[in-house]
Protein backbone atom coordinates (compact mmCIF):
# COMPACT_ATOMS: atom_id res chain seq x y z
CA UNK A 1 0.00 0.00 0.00
CA UNK A 2 1.54 3.27 -1.24
CA UNK A 3 0.72 6.20 1.01
CA UNK A 4 1.33 10.12 0.31
CA UNK A 5 1.76 12.41 2.73
CA UNK A 6 1.96 16.23 2.89
CA UNK A 7 1.04 19.21 5.95
CA UNK A 8 1.08 22.54 6.85
CA UNK A 9 -0.32 23.96 3.17
CA UNK A 10 -1.32 27.06 4.85
CA UNK A 11 -3.83 27.41 2.77
CA UNK A 12 -5.48 30.42 4.64
CA UNK A 13 -2.39 32.47 3.60
CA UNK A 14 -0.95 30.72 0.08
CA UNK A 15 -2.34 29.49 -3.72
CA UNK A 16 -2.10 25.93 -4.72
CA UNK A 17 1.25 26.17 -6.48
CA UNK A 18 2.10 22.53 -6.82
CA UNK A 19 0.50 19.93 -8.65
CA UNK A 20 -0.85 16.59 -6.96
CA UNK A 21 0.19 13.44 -8.42
CA UNK A 22 -2.49 9.94 -8.17
CA UNK A 23 -2.03 7.60 -5.71
CA UNK A 24 -4.02 4.94 -3.10
CA UNK A 25 -4.04 7.15 -0.16
CA UNK A 26 -2.98 10.51 0.46
CA UNK A 27 -2.61 11.93 4.25
CA UNK A 28 -2.98 15.62 5.45
CA UNK A 29 -1.19 15.82 8.75
CA UNK A 30 -2.86 19.04 9.38
CA UNK A 31 -2.80 22.46 8.91
CA UNK A 32 -4.10 22.97 5.78
CA UNK A 33 -6.57 25.76 6.44
CA UNK A 34 -8.56 28.06 9.12
CA UNK A 35 -12.00 25.86 9.64
CA UNK A 36 -13.54 29.20 10.91
CA UNK A 37 -13.19 30.31 7.36
CA UNK A 38 -15.36 27.29 6.15
CA UNK A 39 -18.30 27.87 8.06
CA UNK A 40 -21.48 29.33 6.57
CA UNK A 41 -21.49 32.96 8.79
CA UNK A 42 -18.44 33.31 7.64
CA UNK A 43 -17.59 36.84 5.39
CA UNK A 44 -15.03 39.02 4.02
CA UNK A 45 -12.67 38.43 0.93
CA UNK A 46 -9.93 36.60 3.44
CA UNK A 47 -12.67 34.08 4.15
CA UNK A 48 -13.63 33.72 0.64
CA UNK A 49 -10.55 33.37 -0.68
CA UNK A 50 -9.53 31.07 1.91
CA UNK A 51 -12.44 28.56 1.67
CA UNK A 52 -12.40 28.82 -2.34
CA UNK A 53 -8.21 27.75 -2.35
CA UNK A 54 -9.77 24.32 0.56
CA UNK A 55 -12.55 23.50 -1.43
CA UNK A 56 -10.48 23.18 -5.03
CA UNK A 57 -7.87 21.27 -3.00
CA UNK A 58 -10.50 19.22 -1.46
CA UNK A 59 -11.93 18.68 -4.86
CA UNK A 60 -8.47 17.53 -6.60
CA UNK A 61 -7.17 15.44 -4.00
CA UNK A 62 -10.66 13.33 -3.35
CA UNK A 63 -10.33 13.09 -7.48
CA UNK A 64 -6.58 11.87 -7.42
CA UNK A 65 -6.60 9.42 -4.55
CA UNK A 66 -8.84 6.45 -2.98
CA UNK A 67 -8.55 7.97 0.31
CA UNK A 68 -7.99 10.49 1.88
CA UNK A 69 -6.82 10.84 4.99
CA UNK A 70 -6.64 14.39 7.52
CA UNK A 71 -5.60 15.21 10.94
CA UNK A 72 -6.55 18.69 12.73
CA UNK A 73 -3.77 21.24 13.37
CA UNK A 74 -3.33 24.12 15.40
CA UNK A 75 -3.82 26.61 13.05
CA UNK A 76 -7.44 24.75 11.65
CA UNK A 77 -8.96 26.16 15.27
CA UNK A 78 -7.60 29.81 14.68
CA UNK A 79 -10.24 32.26 14.53
CA UNK A 80 -12.55 29.37 15.63
CA UNK A 81 -14.39 27.05 18.87
CA UNK A 82 -11.74 24.44 19.70
CA UNK A 83 -15.05 22.08 20.10
CA UNK A 84 -16.53 22.72 16.87
CA UNK A 85 -13.42 22.57 14.56
CA UNK A 86 -13.96 19.02 14.13
CA UNK A 87 -17.21 19.35 13.03
CA UNK A 88 -16.92 21.99 11.03
CA UNK A 89 -14.20 20.28 8.99
CA UNK A 90 -16.28 16.86 8.36
CA UNK A 91 -19.83 18.66 7.31
CA UNK A 92 -17.42 20.74 4.13
CA UNK A 93 -14.22 18.91 3.48
CA UNK A 94 -16.83 15.95 1.75
CA UNK A 95 -14.56 12.69 0.66
CA UNK A 96 -11.93 13.39 3.61
CA UNK A 97 -11.42 10.88 6.42
CA UNK A 98 -11.28 13.26 9.77
CA UNK A 99 -8.60 11.07 12.16
CA UNK A 100 -9.48 12.54 15.65
CA UNK A 101 -8.13 10.11 18.27
CA UNK A 102 -9.18 7.02 16.19
CA UNK A 103 -8.14 4.80 13.21
CA UNK A 104 -8.97 3.13 10.00
CA UNK A 105 -7.79 0.31 8.16
CA UNK A 106 -6.93 0.18 5.05
CA UNK A 107 -5.94 -3.08 3.24
CA UNK A 108 -4.50 -4.66 6.18
CA UNK A 109 -2.72 -1.55 7.06
CA UNK A 110 -4.21 0.58 10.32
CA UNK A 111 -3.56 4.32 10.53
CA UNK A 112 -4.39 6.18 13.63
CA UNK A 113 -4.63 9.78 13.69
CA UNK A 114 -4.18 12.35 16.43
CA UNK A 115 -2.96 16.27 16.64
CA UNK A 116 -1.10 15.11 19.42
CA UNK A 117 -0.22 18.50 20.81
CA UNK A 118 2.52 18.35 22.93
CA UNK A 119 3.77 17.83 26.42
CA UNK A 120 5.66 20.65 27.25
CA UNK A 121 9.17 19.69 27.68
CA UNK A 122 7.82 16.74 30.39
CA UNK A 123 5.07 19.05 31.93
CA UNK A 124 6.87 21.65 33.00
CA UNK A 125 5.93 24.56 34.59
CA UNK A 126 7.76 27.52 33.06
CA UNK A 127 7.54 25.58 29.65
CA UNK A 128 3.74 25.83 29.97
CA UNK A 129 4.45 29.92 31.11
CA UNK A 130 6.91 30.53 28.56
CA UNK A 131 4.45 29.20 25.69
CA UNK A 132 1.22 30.71 27.33
CA UNK A 133 2.27 34.13 26.60
CA UNK A 134 4.43 33.18 22.99
CA UNK A 135 2.21 30.89 20.74
CA UNK A 136 -0.67 31.64 18.85
CA UNK A 137 -2.76 29.05 19.83
CA UNK A 138 -3.32 30.30 23.33
CA UNK A 139 -4.46 33.46 21.74
CA UNK A 140 -6.66 33.19 18.68
CA UNK A 141 -8.38 29.51 19.59
CA UNK A 142 -11.08 30.00 22.03
CA UNK A 143 -13.17 26.80 23.82
CA UNK A 144 -16.48 26.44 25.32
CA UNK A 145 -15.43 24.28 27.82
CA UNK A 146 -14.73 25.38 31.83
CA UNK A 147 -11.52 26.58 32.73
CA UNK A 148 -9.10 23.44 33.61
CA UNK A 149 -7.62 24.10 37.28
CA UNK A 150 -4.32 26.66 37.82
CA UNK A 151 -4.90 27.57 34.21
CA UNK A 152 -4.79 31.55 32.91
CA UNK A 153 -4.78 33.57 29.77
CA UNK A 154 -2.17 36.47 29.56
CA UNK A 155 -2.33 39.70 27.77
CA UNK A 156 -1.40 39.07 24.02
CA UNK A 157 2.29 39.18 23.09
CA UNK A 158 3.91 42.33 21.29
CA UNK A 159 3.70 41.76 17.96
CA UNK A 160 7.63 42.39 17.67
CA UNK A 161 8.20 39.37 19.51
CA UNK A 162 8.35 36.13 17.86
CA UNK A 163 5.36 33.50 17.73
CA UNK A 164 5.51 31.53 14.09
CA UNK A 165 1.83 30.36 14.40
CA UNK A 166 0.41 33.93 13.59
CA UNK A 167 2.75 34.51 10.78
CA UNK A 168 0.56 36.06 8.07
CA UNK A 169 -2.27 36.47 9.44
CA UNK A 170 -2.23 38.09 12.77
CA UNK A 171 -4.31 41.12 11.10
CA UNK A 172 -7.44 38.81 10.16
CA UNK A 173 -7.36 37.93 14.28
CA UNK A 174 -9.95 39.57 16.61
CA UNK A 175 -9.13 39.71 20.46
CA UNK A 176 -13.09 40.20 21.08
CA UNK A 177 -15.42 36.76 21.81
CA UNK A 178 -18.80 35.96 22.85
CA UNK A 179 -19.20 36.09 26.80
CA UNK A 180 -19.13 32.13 26.14
CA UNK A 181 -16.53 31.56 25.39
CA UNK A 182 -12.82 31.70 26.62
CA UNK A 183 -9.54 31.44 25.07
CA UNK A 184 -7.52 27.96 24.49
CA UNK A 185 -4.87 27.24 27.63
CA UNK A 186 -1.72 25.52 27.90
CA UNK A 187 -3.72 23.10 30.04
CA UNK A 188 -6.18 22.41 27.53
CA UNK A 189 -3.97 20.77 25.12
CA UNK A 190 -2.33 19.25 27.69
CA UNK A 191 -5.05 17.07 28.55
CA UNK A 192 -5.50 16.49 24.76
CA UNK A 193 -2.25 15.60 24.37
CA UNK A 194 -2.77 12.98 27.47
CA UNK A 195 -5.88 11.36 25.98
CA UNK A 196 -4.60 11.33 22.49
CA UNK A 197 -1.72 9.24 23.91
CA UNK A 198 -4.07 7.16 26.07
CA UNK A 199 -6.19 6.59 22.76
CA UNK A 200 -2.93 5.17 20.80
CA UNK A 201 -2.03 2.85 23.64
CA UNK A 202 -5.56 1.37 23.43
CA UNK A 203 -5.56 1.42 20.00
CA UNK A 204 -2.56 -0.29 19.40
CA UNK A 205 -3.48 -2.79 22.14
CA UNK A 206 -6.15 -4.19 20.09
CA UNK A 207 -4.76 -4.15 16.55
CA UNK A 208 -2.35 -7.07 17.77
CA UNK A 209 0.16 -8.15 15.13
CA UNK A 210 -1.40 -5.66 12.26
CA UNK A 211 0.63 -2.47 11.58
CA UNK A 212 -0.12 1.00 12.39
CA UNK A 213 1.24 3.70 10.56
CA UNK A 214 0.69 6.83 13.47
CA UNK A 215 0.26 10.36 11.61
CA UNK A 216 -0.06 13.33 13.79
CA UNK A 217 0.56 17.17 13.76
CA UNK A 218 2.73 17.77 16.61
CA UNK A 219 6.31 16.62 16.62
CA UNK A 220 6.71 13.27 18.30
CA UNK A 221 10.77 13.70 18.79
CA UNK A 222 12.88 16.59 18.91
CA UNK A 223 14.34 15.63 16.30
CA UNK A 224 11.19 16.65 14.52
CA UNK A 225 12.15 20.34 15.51
CA UNK A 226 13.12 23.12 12.60
CA UNK A 227 16.74 24.48 13.08
CA UNK A 228 15.94 27.60 12.26
CA UNK A 229 13.60 28.07 15.14
CA UNK A 230 14.93 25.29 17.53
CA UNK A 231 16.28 26.96 21.28
CA UNK A 232 14.15 29.77 20.75
CA UNK A 233 12.36 28.81 24.36
CA UNK A 234 9.33 27.52 22.17
CA UNK A 235 10.51 23.97 21.52
CA UNK A 236 7.85 22.51 24.37
CA UNK A 237 4.77 23.64 21.70
CA UNK A 238 6.34 21.75 18.82
CA UNK A 239 7.39 18.47 19.51
CA UNK A 240 7.28 16.40 22.70
CA UNK A 241 10.48 13.48 23.54
CA UNK A 242 8.34 10.35 23.05
CA UNK A 243 11.37 8.65 21.65
CA UNK A 244 11.55 5.48 24.31
CA UNK A 245 8.10 5.13 23.98
CA UNK A 246 8.29 5.23 20.00
CA UNK A 247 11.45 2.76 20.75
CA UNK A 248 9.47 0.38 22.07
CA UNK A 249 6.86 0.06 19.38
CA UNK A 250 6.96 -3.45 17.52
CA UNK A 251 4.02 -2.50 15.35
CA UNK A 252 4.07 1.06 13.85
CA UNK A 253 6.51 1.16 10.88
CA UNK A 254 5.83 4.56 10.06
CA UNK A 255 5.09 7.68 11.81
CA UNK A 256 4.02 11.07 9.59
CA UNK A 257 4.46 14.22 11.64
CA UNK A 258 3.54 18.08 10.32
CA UNK A 259 3.85 21.29 12.70
CA UNK A 260 7.51 22.24 12.03
CA UNK A 261 7.73 23.39 8.51
CA UNK A 262 10.64 20.95 7.56
CA UNK A 263 10.98 18.54 5.18
CA UNK A 264 12.79 15.12 6.55
CA UNK A 265 13.05 11.86 7.31
CA UNK A 266 14.60 10.05 10.43
CA UNK A 267 14.83 7.15 12.78
CA UNK A 268 12.99 6.33 16.20
CA UNK A 269 13.99 2.31 16.73
CA UNK A 270 12.09 0.72 14.23
CA UNK A 271 9.61 3.46 13.09
CA UNK A 272 10.80 5.78 10.57
CA UNK A 273 9.95 9.00 11.19
CA UNK A 274 8.17 11.02 7.77
CA UNK A 275 7.62 14.53 7.91
CA UNK A 276 6.91 16.90 4.30
CA UNK A 277 5.41 20.55 5.57
CA UNK A 278 5.15 22.98 3.28
CA UNK A 279 5.46 26.01 5.50
CA UNK A 280 5.38 29.51 4.58
CA UNK A 281 6.91 29.85 0.95
CA UNK A 282 8.41 32.91 1.66
CA UNK A 283 10.54 32.09 5.22
CA UNK A 284 11.18 28.25 5.74
CA UNK A 285 13.94 27.09 3.62
CA UNK A 286 14.03 24.29 5.81
CA UNK A 287 10.68 22.86 3.72
CA UNK A 288 11.82 23.73 0.63
CA UNK A 289 11.88 22.33 -2.18
CA UNK A 290 8.18 21.04 -1.52
CA UNK A 291 6.44 18.57 -2.88
CA UNK A 292 3.40 16.46 -3.01
CA UNK A 293 4.70 13.24 -4.78
CA UNK A 294 6.56 12.18 -1.34
CA UNK A 295 5.52 8.96 -0.08
CA UNK A 296 6.28 5.91 1.46
CA UNK A 297 5.20 1.77 1.56
CA UNK A 298 3.57 -0.25 3.64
Amino acid sequence: MRFHYLSDLHLENQEINFSLPEGDVLIVAGDLCNASALAPNARGRYAATQRERVLRFRDLAVDNFSRVLMVVGNHEHFDGVFEETVPLLAEHLDGFELLDDSAVEIGGVHVFGTTLWSDFEGRDPACMEHVRRGIGDYFFIKSRAASPVGSRNPRAPSRNSYHPEVHGSAANHAEGAAVDLRRLTPEDTLAAHDRARRRLAEHLGGAGAAPTVVVSHHAPSLKGLNPLFAGNGLDGAYASALDGMIAALETVPVWVHGHTHIRRKYRIGATRVCVNCRGFDDRDRHAQPFTAATCFDV
